[in-house]
């Protein structure tokens, strides 16, 4: 591959991620703001422009058996990607904020005490969380150390947020939907304080 097109390939990837990560916020910060009923319609209204998108997308197959794809065909299989991506994320993020209000706020009579630093950095990985790139808790650990304000290793992250963590329990194998619930109830916790 030659140094011109390595380059294009590289700002092509830059502002496909760009986008992404705008769509997430974009997604979260109108996730925060709807109600619950808006935001079950929000998801609905995303998986019927989802399924539309669907047969925008090249079927599945070898490009040999398909035939030769002119530009114009290729960058529109491109552009439905980049939609059908964004409307993934964007239906994470609502999902996300659904969870989340499911759990509710923690309960006043079962309080337990959180550690700090298991606060601080399950308030670190709860945001991460939401972020497309992050896919597994090893992912958390990682994001939530480089996202960190002091200089802190992501075993130590791991440490605070699973066995430091009261709402973690102990055998869960890292398991990302236990990881998820415990961060969520670690970081709501205030009782701690």
């Amino acid at each position: 591959m030659s140094d011109a097109s390595s380059a294009s390939l590289q700002q092509l990837r830059a502002e496909w991620r760009e986008r992404l990560r705008s769509a997430c916020d974009d997604a979260t910060t109108q996730a925060r703001d709807l109600g619950l009923a808006d935001l079950r319609a929000l998801r609905d209204t995303i998986d019927e422009a989802l399924a539309r998108l669907d047969d925008e997308l090249p079927a599945p197959g070898p490009v040999e058996a398909q035939g030769p794809v002119t530009a114009e065909k290729q960058a529109a299989y491109v552009e439905a990607a980049l939609r059908y991506n964004a409307l993934q994320v964007r239906r994470q993020a609502v999902q996300h904020e659904l969870r989340r209000r499911a759990l509710g706020p923690a309960e006043g009579g079962n309080a337990v005490a959180v550690p700090e630093p298991t606060r601080r950095y399950a308030r670190l990985a709860w945001t991460v969380m939401g972020k497309p790139d992050v896919e597994t808790p090893d992912d958390v650990y990682r994001a939530v150390a480089e996202r960190a304000e002091e200089d802190v290793h992501l075993t130590t992250v791991e440490r605070w947020l699973r066995d430091e963590n009261p709402h973690h329990p102990d055998a869960s194998d890292g398991q990302w939907a236990v990881l998820r619930r415990a961060v969520l109830l670690a970081s709501a916790d205030d009782s701690g304080r």
